[in-house]
């Protein structure tokens, strides 16, 4: 937990954070920090409630989020392994757990790595693998798709995904919005309304992202939370709601600074994007089945390299925040 006083008190000259350790599941010591700058990088709050059912470790479902979701996801896939080798058939889901989950990235990575472990240990022709995905199409990644270069060609990441999944013998369901798992059950929404399951002995799903729930205040003790606050952290982003047709690369942040308080930044996921990147799609029954922005892996390095240059600029005199 993190309060943030941004303006201080008349105790203090600069202003604070009130921290509460917490190690494991454990609650630890509260303390005050003041700071010249704050880098909000806390990443996400891992939102599994959000989606009935899926808890790491519980019906059949883990996670690779953290260290200890992804050493506990290879214990019970490396079960499903030894099934395999005694001449059992096995079931493995990979994907998003919820219709507005993003890190695509994350699970076909590990989509791959499951299908080349299974090699490894001569058991692929025992598995059905089935990529679960919000995306609209192979490929979206919670970015609209890119275009990548091969050979000397373009190659759009669909072909890209849809080639790799191929020749690998992957399957895909796409569209899925997954609204409750029961024990190896993952019930999904359709972009066309449809409501469906899928079985699984094995299936790691990426649960939605939320913020951490922070608080702000002001000196007079006031809530001000909505100045830093919107879920994730307010920056320097156009919030200016929009249709699809208008988004610009210019709405998204260049210093990630929040701008009532242009000490405070948040690189990362931390930040509140100021809109999808993918276009976004409701089912007819108007639930949302479309990726969330991805902030993970090389943009949270990038993003925290801008923070980072921004700070020493200020340090050294050039005042570029607004």
């Amino acid at each position: 937990m993190i309060d943030f006083w941004p303006e201080g008190n008349q105790d203090h000259q600069k202003p604070f954070v009130t921290v509460e350790y917490v190690v494991g599941d454990k609650k630890g010591q509260k303390t005050q920090m003041t700071y010249d700058y704050l880098i909000n990088a806390t990443g996400p709050k891992l939102a599994f409630d959000a989606t009935p059912g899926l808890v790491p470790g519980e019906n059949g479902t883990y996670s690779v989020c953290t260290y200890d979701h992804a050493q506990h996801a290879w214990q019970g896939l490396n079960r499903q392994i030894d099934k395999m080798k005694l001449g059992e058939k096995v079931s493995i889901v990979i994907g998003t757990g919820h219709g507005k989950a993003t890190c695509q990235g994350a699970a076909f990575e590990y989509i791959l790595n499951v299908e080349q472990e299974l090699r490894r240990h001569k058991v692929r022709d025992m598995a059905t693998i089935t990529w679960l995905s919000n995306e609209y199409e192979l490929g979206d990644f919670g970015m609209d798709g890119m275009l990548l270069s091969y050979g000397g060609a373009a190659v759009s990441s669909r072909e890209m995904v849809s080639q790799i999944f191929r020749e690998r013998g992957i399957h895909s369901i796409l569209g899925a919005g997954v609204y409750e798992v029961k024990k190896n059950e993952a019930y999904y929404e359709t972009l066309d309304g449809e409501y469906k399951h899928i079985s699984f002995d094995f299936a790691m799903l990426i649960p939605a992202f939320t913020g951490h729930g922070f608080k702000a205040f002001s000196q007079e003790g006031i809530d001000i939370t909505p100045k830093l606050f919107k879920g994730f952290m307010v920056v320097d982003a156009d919030y200016t709601p929009k249709p699809y047709e208008e988004w610009r690369a210019q709405d998204w942040p260049e210093t990630y600074q929040n701008p009532s308080f242009d000490t405070i930044f948040a690189p990362g996921i931390a930040f509140a994007p100021p809109h999808a990147i993918s276009k976004p799609r409701k089912s007819i029954h108007g639930t949302d089945i479309s990726p969330s922005p991805p902030r993970t892996g090389m943009p949270s390095g990038i993003t925290a390299k801008l923070v980072a240059d921004t700070i020493i600029d200020r340090i050294n005199g050039k005042n570029i925040c607004s």
